[in-house]
């Protein structure tokens, strides 16, 4: 069974549609000792991750621009489905992330 997981997170201004919003949420999970004989116990772990962007809306057109920070406090950390016959892969560490989208 996998352990208990999820995400959270806050919002604002995205649902205005228009101007600046900004997002921070937490993904998580517990920690897996429950293993089969060829998978290693994992720990509980969490991340922080932040992001903002900017809206323009033309008449026709809806143009987004947003960058953001992903495990932002760069933590090491395994998703307990990584590890697999006594291999181990991390996730990646910190991450910048850089969009832009347009909308008809």
């Amino acid at each position: 069974i996998a352990p208990l997981c999820g995400a959270a997170g806050i919002s604002y201004g995205k649902d205005v549609r228009k101007g600046p919003w900004v997002t921070v949420n937490v993904v998580f999970a517990d920690g897996q000792d429950d293993v089969p004989a060829e998978s290693i116990p994992s720990v509980g772990w969490f991340v922080l991750n932040l992001k903002g962007g900017w809206i323009i809306r033309s008449d026709s057109y809806e143009h987004e621009l947003h960058v953001g920070v992903e495990n932002l406090f760069d933590r090491t950390y395994r998703d307990y489905m990584s590890t697999y016959r006594g291999n181990v892969y991390n996730e990646l560490g910190r991450s910048l992330v850089l969009g832009y989208s347009v909308a008809i």
